[in-house]
């Protein structure tokens, strides 16, 4: 223990002794760690991080598929999650979920709307969770006509009510109908996703549902010693009686599909996966060239050092004494880097949290918590092993009868150390050429998906989001009527240029699928269903949103729930069902539900739009517009064209819905553009980091190049000194030093090269619209990071030519 000690305080008064080269080494180190420490805390709350319920590994979220579209995530219907329930063996619980908006009124707060989620009575139970003050759901409270419950966030108990200690069995009120509080949950607990602040039951009145009303999420716990598999074979063999017994409903969905909970949980699962696995990797690339970089400056330091280890070693000190000493003065470094890293880590964390969409399910909060400092702490021990390990073996293997002389040469001035300096450069350059390529890659794919063609104009648009209380608004031409009026109201402000609504809004990850049939075509299959997205829309929303008229005519007044049902199609639509003709004026039938089927006009055909992100997959689809007055939404987003700057009308549009409802909360004021934005959030966020690890990596390869070029510059003076004198020109210097930097960086490029078109060619088939930069894109990086390697010898092969030759040869 003494000798450790005694290792430690050397080390310590070593590094006071240079603390410049201390300094440099600490900063460079606590960028890389700081970086890593800052993924690792994103990584571990949405990947790694164990979901907060009881025994997770065995939660599974159950969906059916699709036979004839292979989509493997449908819903099921009460009745189907009944008699999965009741027949279930496999499955020691199972419990159902679903959600959307509710308007919270009550007095001292202004109305809101928030994200409610209903829950079955079992489903906090299977979860293995409890509120943290009161009670949950129980027994009776999911029946008709029991009186209404509803349990709290903890971010909605404190910033709504101030954190009151009496608010249980206090009322609040949801959307008109008074709701009891019996608890308050834990201040991490998300279910199904953070947005969703309040928690009702979720009524089993299987009259209020029929078996095709596909709209419940179910969650099941595997029973002892069951496996997935077991589980989901004996799910199948239900269903499939159960699709024979009713083949209208059930008959494509046999098939049954379970996901792990966390996969379900979090959106675009597999997507935001990679591009977790990118900033990883982008990270331990930074790191990696840090490494690479102290590795150099510490094998320069070794060479400074030959005496001193040869004195040691003369008084009895072992090699293997030493090479602890030098691994004890960059384990001295790598705390004191990672020490700083951790700090610059919490500024890192903060600053995502503030980008990323509240929208990902995520475990706890973003932090940097008890693993992410024990990642920390074993990132600062692995650095000092990696940069400090080459150094510590070649600065301890010394030649006593040289390195006593005064004339001795230093260790790492010999062939092999600069070999091993010139490696470490070539691999940094090699890396930071990946990096900047795939940061390069992603960057301009976010850029990309923001400029796609969208088939509407989004300048000068507001958008909000609103929901009618089914208390107030109950029938569905009440809820026409109310949003008739206000869209008359909003067009008479002035600067508004036409106001409309929509449900649901493009570019915001929810897409409503409808089927139809075709009068007079004959299909493949009595199970065949004709699919397209269903969009609900008032008479002016193709011009407040600037999508083009093809042909036909747009909704307009007359197409009241009186007159006989119409509906717009888009021009995929005509592509895909009518490529042989004109639809304006066709017929299809609708199917809403296994009982509702409704033939419908076709009376125009408009632009296609998009409807969800790229990088999510979406594609522009076949859609069918609906007119609202003729399957009134109780909820949607009001779409608002203005003249001017849309954001300077928010008041003026607040005022006119207060008018019309003052009870009435919207959410979500947000330009078009804002939507946008949002919608690729999660690539902008990985953009930007990428972005910035990449500028880190670049200016750390060209410290690297700089480093060994001085280094080495610095090692020839008297070999500059005997050219200059011998009449050599000094543009020849220049030259001679320059080739040494340029040849480093032509083989670190090259390689860098290849391996990142190899990469971008992996990323572009992985996420659609990621990825595919190409060639020319990837030569145009490498000849940024080559002109930073080039300004980085240039400075030492300056310096090198305007030596003077007497100096030059007194040196050594």
């Amino acid at each position: 223990m003494s000798s450790w000690l005694q290792d430690l305080r050397f080390g310590a008064r070593v590094l006071v002794k240079n603390p410049g080269i201390t300094a440099v080494i600490v900063l460079v180190l606590a960028l890389g760690i700081g970086a890593n420490t800052t993924i690792f805390s994103v990584v571990n709350a949405f990947l790694l991080r164990p979901l907060p319920y009881e025994d997770p590994g065995r939660l599974v979220h159950l969906f059916t598929v699709d036979s004839q579209t292979d989509y493997d995530q449908v819903r099921l219907s009460l009745p189907q999650y009944l008699d999965w329930k009741q027949e279930t063996d496999a499955l020691s619980g199972l419990a159902v979920y679903d959600y959307g908006t509710r308007n919270l009124t009550g007095p001292g707060a202004d109305p809101e709307q928030l994200i409610v989620a209903r829950l079955s009575v079992d489903m906090l139970p299977l979860l293995g969770v409890e509120p943290r003050r009161g009670r949950g759901f129980v027994r009776g409270e999911d029946e008709p006509g029991a009186d209404a419950v509803v349990l709290l966030s903890d971010g909605v108990w404190r910033r709504r009510y101030g954190g009151r200690e009496d608010i249980l069995g206090d009322t609040i009120v949801l959307d008109g109908v008074p709701h009891t509080v019996v608890g308050i949950m834990a201040p991490h607990f998300h279910f199904p996703y953070p947005e969703a602040k309040l928690w009702i039951p979720l009524p089993t009145d299987l009259e209020q549902y029929s078996r095709d009303i596909r709209q419940f999420l179910v969650v099941g716990r595997l029973a002892a010693g069951v496996s997935h598999d077991q589980a989901v074979a004996q799910l199948e063999t239900i269903h499939q009686r159960l699709s024979q017994e009713y083949p209208d409903a059930d008959g494509r969905y046999q098939d049954v599909n379970a996901l792990p909970l966390r996969q379900a949980l979090l959106f675009a699962f597999e997507e935001i996966r990679i591009l977790m696995f990118l900033l990883s990797a982008a990270v331990g690339f930074v790191l990696l060239i840090v490494a690479a970089n102290v590795a150099n400056i510490l094998l320069a330091r070794a060479g400074a050092r030959t005496a001193e280890v040869a004195i040691r070693t003369s008084l009895g000190a072992g090699r293997r004494r030493l090479v602890r000493q030098f691994l004890t003065e960059s384990a001295l470094l790598s705390l004191l880097g990672g020490t700083l890293g951790i700090a610059l880590a919490y500024q890192g964390v903060r600053q995502i949290e503030s980008g990323m969409p509240e929208a990902l399910y995520r475990v706890g909060a973003l932090e940097v918590d008890d693993a992410a400092l024990a990642f920390t702490l074993g990132v600062s021990l692995a650095s000092a092993f990696l940069f400090g390990m080459v150094p510590a073996l070649r600065g301890t293997r010394v030649d006593l009868s040289l390195s006593l002389k005064d004339g001795g040469r230093s260790i790492s001035g010999g062939q092999g150390g600069r070999r091993l300096q010139n490696l470490l450069v070539v691999s940094q350059i090699s890396l930071a050429v990946i990096l900047l390529g795939g940061a390069f890659s992603v960057i301009r794919s976010a850029a990309a998906m923001r400029d796609v063609d969208l088939g509407f104009n989004p300048e000068n648009v507001l958008t909000m989001r609103l929901s009618l209380p089914s208390a107030k608004y109950d029938t569905g031409p009440q809820r026409a009527a109310f949003f008739d009026d206000l869209g008359r109201r909003l067009e008479s402000l002035p600067g508004v240029e036409a106001a409309a609504a929509i449900l649901p809004l493009p570019m915001s990850f929810s897409v409503y699928g409808i089927e139809f049939e075709i009068p007079g075509r004959e299909l493949t299959s009595p199970d065949e269903r004709l699919r397209a997205n269903r969009i609900y829309a008032t008479p002016h929303y193709f011009s407040a949103l600037g999508i083009p008229l093809l042909r036909g005519r747009a909704f307009s007044d007359p197409d009241s729930a009186e007159a006989p049902p119409a509906i717009v199609v888009n021009q995929s639509f005509v592509d895909r069902y009518f490529p042989d003709g004109d639809v304006v004026g066709g017929t299809v039938r609708l199917r809403l539900s296994q009982d509702d089927i409704r033939e419908a006009t076709m009376i125009g055909v408009v632009a296609d739009v998009r409807d969800s992100p790229q990088w999510q997959g979406g594609t522009v689809a076949p859609q069918i517009y609906l007119a609202w007055a003729q399957w009134p939404r109780s909820g949607g987003h009001v779409i608002v064209r203005t003249s001017g700057d849309p954001k300077a009308l928010l008041a003026p549009v607040r005022d006119e819905l207060r008018r019309a409802d003052p009870d009435l909360p919207v959410s979500e004021e947000w330009t078009m553009h804002e939507v946008l934005d949002y919608s690729v959030a999660p690539l902008q966020v990985a953009s930007s980091l990428l972005g910035g690890f990449s500028v880190v990596a670049m200016l750390l390869a060209a410290v690297g190049i700089y480093g060994v070029v001085a280094y080495t510059t610095s090692r020839r003076r008297h070999e500059f000194g005997i050219r200059l004198a011998l009449g050599a020109d000094r543009g020849a210097i220049v030259r001679l030093v320059l080739r040494q930097g340029g040849l480093l960086t032509v083989i670190g490029v090259a390689i860098g090269l290849v391996i990142s078109y190899a990469l971008d060619q992996v990323l572009a088939s992985q996420i659609p619209g990621l990825g595919g930069s190409g060639l020319l894109s990837l030569l145009a990086v490498a000849a940024v990071l080559a002109a930073a390697a080039l300004v980085a010898s240039f400075l030492p092969a300056r310096r090198a030519s305007r030596l003077d030759p007497l100096t030059a040869l007194r040196y050594e």
